[in-house]
């Protein structure tokens, strides 16, 4: 006998699609909040609406929302009452038998299938009608429930951890003003130096191509822009070498550098971190700098890289920053080698940096905690969506 085609979602949700709001009655500061497909993951809008709606278009927090272009986003709208934007969908539940908490959870994954089997012309585009052949998840609805309760309790755990790996970089931006912009003076017209007395070098690496996944062993890599940001140096972001291209490799990865991105968007020109070790095999791409400081002037590299951080040089390195393309940015040699300074003595500068090291590693213990979270969220998910391991027993678990 043939098989039976699985029941779909269709009678079981609700689909609106947004609205093409005027953009006459858009504000910054008046009206209800109009939620574009932008705006998705962020739980707030920087556009707002006074005109006349429909009440159809409303959202409220909780509401289930979907991006129909690009990544196609599930998110979970947490922002109040707003309204729906075209190229943005709410999905609800209409039946008994589909818990509305449970629908956000259970869609993520559908949604990311159907991603990677759209065709991709100048944008993916989502359709209603895929929403709709979505097959009905097997579980009850008081099953569904327990799975909901579960996943938002890790979801809020890894909010919770957000919220302080937020307030601990804050506290480091101030830690960093206090050690070193103040004493160092940093981007002050009465510092006494420049960057150019503590550097001995800068050097670039070259653009080749490579295959977008890290070196297997044996291989050559060449880093990625990503592979420099918010201070830390992300080795694993790096493309595998093709073997004709490692012949132009140039600048390896060796401890002691300081990686600067030359050239990013306004937002991230000029981000940098300290290579405290050797990489074998990783070289630098044409977009980033390996600034090497002088060994006889009793300068600690890393707290240069720390100077390079602080707001006060960002704030320099932005302002002399150029370029015709609003999305990106560079800056020259010269104009980087110009940001004034003072030259702690050596003992301030370990002082400094043992502070600086104690909050980081605070920092680095709860970003790994939210990894794990986040991998613990993901495996129970696929677990209870599956249908692999018991819904009361992975409960009595997690807790």
């Amino acid at each position: 006998m043939p098989e039976t085609a699985p029941e779909t979602l269709d009678d079981w949700i609700e689909i609106t699609s947004g609205a093409a709001f005027s953009s006459k009655y858009f504000s910054v500061e008046d009206g209800l909040p109009l939620v574009r497909i932008r705006d998705l993951g962020k739980g707030s809008t920087v556009t707002r609406y006074t005109g006349p709606y429909d009440a159809a278009f409303l959202l409220e927090s909780g509401d289930v929302l979907i991006g129909m272009d690009g990544d196609f986003a599930v998110e979970r709208w947490e922002g109040g009452t707003a309204l729906l934007n075209q190229r943005v969908c709410k999905v609800a539940s209409r039946s008994d038998e589909l818990d509305q908490g449970f629908l956000y959870h259970f869609l993520k994954p559908k949604i990311a299938d159907i991603h990677r089997i759209t065709p991709e012309t100048t944008v993916r585009h989502l359709s209603t009608k895929d929403l709709r052949k979505i097959a009905r998840p097997e579980m009850d609805a008081v099953s569904q429930k327990l799975i909901a309760d579960i996943l938002d309790a890790i979801d809020d755990a890894v909010l919770e951890t957000d919220v302080l790996i937020e307030k601990h970089e804050a506290i480091r931006l101030g830690l960093l003003d206090d050690l070193i912009s103040i004493p160092g003076q940093i981007g002050s017209s009465d510092a006494p130096d420049t960057l150019a007395s503590l550097v001995a070098s800068i050097s670039s690496g070259c653009s080749v191509n490579a295959d977008d996944r890290p070196p297997s062993a044996g291989e050559f890599g060449v880093l990625k822009t990503s592979a420099v940001g918010g201070g830390r140096f992300r080795p694993l972001e790096s493309k595998a070498v093709w073997p004709r291209e490692v012949s132009r490799l140039k600048c390896p990865v060796e401890a002691g550098l300081i990686l600067f991105s030359r050239m990013n968007t306004p937002q991230l020109v000029g981000e940098n971190a300290f290579v405290d070790q050797d990489h074998p095999g990783l070289f630098l791409p044409d977009r980033l700098w390996a600034i090497r400081v002088k060994e006889d002037e009793g300068i600690l590299p890393e707290w240069v890289a720390t100077i390079l951080q602080t707001r006060q040089a960002r704030a320099f390195i932005t302002g002399e920053a150029t370029g015709t393309s609003g999305s990106m940015k560079n800056i020259a040699r010269t104009s980087l080698l110009r940001l004034p300074v003072r030259k702690l003595p050596h003992a301030d500068q370990v002082d400094a940096m043992k502070a600086v090291h104690a909050l980081q590693a605070e920092i680095d213990a709860l970003m790994s905690e939210r990894e794990k979270l986040a991998a613990l969220r993901l495996g129970l998910r696929d677990d209870l969506l599956t249908g692999r391991k018991p819904v009361a027993a992975i409960r009595e678990a997690a807790e």
